[in-house]
């Protein structure tokens, strides 16, 4: 079977609920294609492949909201009541006794399969850039993260594509492949201004905005100050079988990474705009999160004055 999604866009309010000190202007997702061979599941591997994932995040800039805290901080005590009847039950023996009770219908045809299918899970991701700008004490920031392509597969010894059938019980190879990873500060930076609303942006009007620096072949970004320069490499994972034997010095699993180059740099000016960004976003959260307990106590004020009554500084992500 085949599940195709294409053009999927994360709504902002999607995240409303979880108090975050940043929210999403806009997420995009171009497609989302999951392979999976019901007819010979176990014996072929399980594709899934991502192509163009656009995230646009600013300071959340909303004023803060006593109903809302009150309703976290319910929420923060009903889960407590949870958790210790969780621990309750675990501690006297019902859920261990239920847990044995339903066992055996645990064995499905899925469950029999499962470390195999997950073992030659086969994951590819192209086009990703993901991007935090703002104002902070005048200024505008950006930073962000691209990379071109990720691609996981199994292989053999020998670095060639295979498939695992005996799940933990032999040793397991992934590869992991990265083309043009890359990381930027950009000070002073010009705030993402789409031609028309961004849940009216064409694929076209989207890749025109977050495409440039992810490609070597996109134009744009020439201006983009790199903290880390597009870099492309090869890391490998190991994982020992269930039946070797280790020797004393021998781990069970081993990482190794291949870089084909790496630079590095930092400017003072991108570490005080680093600083500058930290500090405007826990201003942000300090003023507006749902406190622990009585939502009365706050950091700030509707005012925007802290506990010794100096102002307090605003992050906004746009004019």
């Amino acid at each position: 079977g085949e599940v195709c999604l294409d053009n999927l866009r994360l709504k902002p309010e999607a995240l409303k609920d979880l108090n975050l000190p940043v929210k999403v202007k806009a997420g995009f997702l171009g497609n989302l294609t999951l392979k999976i061979p019901w007819s010979k599941l176990g014996k072929q591997p399980v594709v899934a492949t991502v192509d163009r994932l656009y995230i646009l995040a600013v300071p959340n800039d909303k004023v803060y909201d006593e109903d809302a805290a009150v309703k976290a901080i319910n929420a923060q005590k009903q889960k407590r009541l949870e958790d210790a009847e969780e621990h309750w039950l675990e501690s006297s023996g019902y859920k261990e006794a239920a847990n044995e009770k339903s066992a055996d219908s645990d064995a499905g045809f899925i469950s029999a399969y499962k470390d195999t299918i997950l073992g030659n899970l086969k994951l590819e991701v192209t086009k990703i850039h993901v991007r935090f700008e703002g104002r902070f004490d005048v200024k505008t920031i950006a930073v962000g993260a691209t990379l071109d392509r990720l691609k996981a597969t199994t292989v053999d010894k020998d670095g060639n594509e295979s498939f695992e059938v005996a799940g933990l019980a032999t040793r397991l190879l992934k590869s992991l492949d990265l083309s043009r990873l890359a990381v930027y500060v950009d000070p002073h930076a010009k705030l993402f201004e789409p031609p028309k609303p961004w849940n009216s942006m064409t694929l076209e009007d989207l890749d025109e905005l977050f495409l440039p620096g992810v490609l070597d072949s996109a134009p744009g970004a020439v201006d983009r100050q790199y903290m880390v320069r597009p870099l492309s490499g090869a890391l490998r994972y190991a994982r020992r079988g269930a039946k070797e034997v280790l020797g004393e010095e021998e781990a069970p699993h081993t990482l190794t990474l291949h870089l084909q180059s790496i630079a590095l740099r930092v400017t003072d000016v991108q570490l005080h705009d680093l600083q500058s960004l930290m500090e405007g976003v826990t201003r942000q959260a300090g003023y507006w999160a749902a406190p622990q307990e009585d939502p009365k106590a706050r950091p700030g004020t509707r005012s925007g004055r802290d506990s010794s009554g100096r102002l307090l500084g605003r992050a906004t992500g746009g004019p």
